[in-house]
């Protein structure tokens, strides 16, 4: 099988989704990423087929204040001014899916993967990270971009969600609906319907955040997507972690933050009599003097930190309220916008800490909310709680999708191939291969379904590889975009193979798949 997953937004919307990715590999499938420019390196560091699409989604800095409102027509304006983004999701996941047997959509904002997918006839799951994407009678949205949490006059739930589902064909159903005609396909009436698919997962904690009331959709919970890092800790942290009483962490992630917010964050747990790390994330959070009760941290693992700590205080994220309740670590929330919201009440409810209004934030408010999380009380209730929250989440969502879409058609030699799970990475290999070729007509494989070794013909691995399904009349579909990259001798031996009746070399899988099926 090989997934193709779509996640556009910060570090919490792209992390997750790789962590199904190399789940996934652990199964034997392939996978193929279309996320933010910024996050491209990270993935092709581990080793993932990624490629970008949109803009670098990094928050912006903010001079002061609280963040911005916008009418609904500057809203519009602003969208106007902004790149088309969805024209670039059409145009980047109809280039990347070629091959795939699934669209996976890592949030709500996927405007092409499922028109992608119906041209294509694959499978396309869309998953959420917060329950309150969902619609239900029970849960309120959260609210639109550039709004207060609250609105001004009191609205009920189902109004709200009127408005969201409203705000969204505002949006997207003019442009959506432009590059589908443009594929020869219909309109559709519903961006949010549309965007949710049929098959809406939702990958939280059903711990922290459970399955609200959805009439008439189905969701399946995968649990929260976890990406684990037992990276080791600077010997300096661990040298501060060593030299006194558990500190408290302040950080903002991918969020941004006034100018003044270090001295707040700092000032609110020194007044708790805490000592402090200050992560910096993309709002730069800083020290604010050279005392030592304070150190600034970046990108460490929160796995091995946050169990050693008194508090995080947080803007409320899903992935850092997922990792803190998970080592039993109070939190105090300061949200700033989406299901932060959502985080924020839940954590309270579970009196797992406290929450302060982002943009009503002072020092004082974060030092009352810091001294309430950090009562024995609230620590002994979130070191229990950590015992009922799971790790599993990406694992669940890849077994789901071996499920759902490693099925084959009966009487597809094409599918077949597609849904494999056979390589040939070593000469005992060659049989089952084999085996599989002559039972189901034909087989695809990719480059990285082969040895290195094969593409070193002094080894003389691809010559007994090729030797055997010519004697047998097993036919063979090799993917290989770029033969050149394996030197002079390899070119001229796919160019000499590029009429053969048994094996071929092909730069795509769907000529691969055309040729096994004529």
């Amino acid at each position: 099988m090989r997934a193709l997953l779509v996640a556009v937004g910060t570090r919490g919307d792209v992390q997750p989704a790789i962590a199904l990715a190399l789940e996934l590999r652990k199964l034997g499938h392939e996978v193929r990423m279309c996320i933010s420019p910024n996050f491209v390196d990270w993935a092709k560091r581990l080793g993932i087929d990624a490629r970008p699409m949109g803009v670098e989604m990094r928050m912006p800095a903010r001079s002061g204040g609280a963040p911005p409102m916008f009418t609904a027509e500057e809203l519009r304006r602003l969208r106007e001014s902004m790149p088309d983004l969805i024209a670039d999701q059409f145009d980047t996941i109809g280039a990347a899916v070629d091959g795939c047997d699934v669209i996976v959509g890592a949030n709500a904002h996927q405007y092409a993967g499922p028109s992608i997918a119906e041209r294509a006839g694959i499978g396309c799951v869309t998953a959420v990270y917060a329950p309150n994407s969902l619609p239900s009678p029970d849960l309120a949205p959260p609210p639109p971009p550039g709004q207060p949490a609250q609105p001004a006059a009191p609205t009920s739930i189902e109004e709200r969600w009127h408005n969201t589902a409203k705000a969204w064909n505002e949006r997207a159903l003019e442009r959506i609906n432009r590059n589908r005609v443009r594929l020869g396909m219909q309109p559709i009436a519903d961006v949010l319907e549309y965007v949710l698919t049929d098959h809406t997962w939702l990958a939280a904690d059903p711990v922290l955040g459970p399955v609200p009331a959805t009439p008439g959709r189905k969701v399946f919970q995968t649990g929260a997507w976890v990406l684990a890092d037992r990276t080791p800790l600077p010997a300096d942290l661990e040298a501060f972690l060593d030299g006194g009483e558990p500190p408290v962490l302040v950080g903002f992630g991918s969020m941004p933050a006034d100018a003044p917010a270090s001295s707040m964050l700092i000032g609110a747990a020194r007044a708790a009599g805490r000592r402090v790390l200050v992560s910096r994330g993309w709002a730069g959070l800083d020290l604010i003097d050279n005392a030592t009760d304070c150190m600034a941290v970046g990108d460490v693992s929160h796995d091995l930190l946050f169990p050693r700590l008194a508090a995080v205080v947080h803007h409320g994220g899903a992935g850092t309220t997922t990792t803190a309740a998970r080592a039993g670590v109070p939190q105090v929330i300061t949200p700033m916008g989406g299901d932060q919201f959502y985080w924020a009440r839940r954590v309270v409810d579970l009196e797992l800490g406290t929450t302060t209004a982002h943009s009503a934030m002072t020092q004082e408010s974060l030092t009352t909310a810091l001294r309430d999380a950090l009562a024995p009380a609230v620590a002994i209730r979130a070191r229990a709680l950590a015992e009922r929250i799971r790790w599993d989440g990406a694992t669940n969502a890849a077994r789901q999708l071996e499920t759902e879409f490693l099925a084959t058609t009966p009487g597809s030699p094409q599918r077949d191939a597609a849904t494999r799970r056979v390589a040939i990475r070593s000469v005992s290999d060659i049989s089952a291969a084999l085996g599989y070729s002559l039972k189901h007509r034909g087989l695809v494989l990719s480059e990285a379904d082969l040895s290195p070794a094969f593409f070193e013909l002094r080894s003389g691995f691809a010559g007994e590889v090729l030797q055997k399904f010519v004697n047998y009349g097993a036919r063979m579909a090799i993917v290989l975009r770029d033969p050149k990259a394996h030197g002079e001798r390899f070119s001229e031996l796919v160019h000499e193979h590029r009429r053969h009746p048994v094996i071929r070399f092909f730069a795509t899988e769907a000529e691969a798949r055309q040729w096994l099926g004529a």
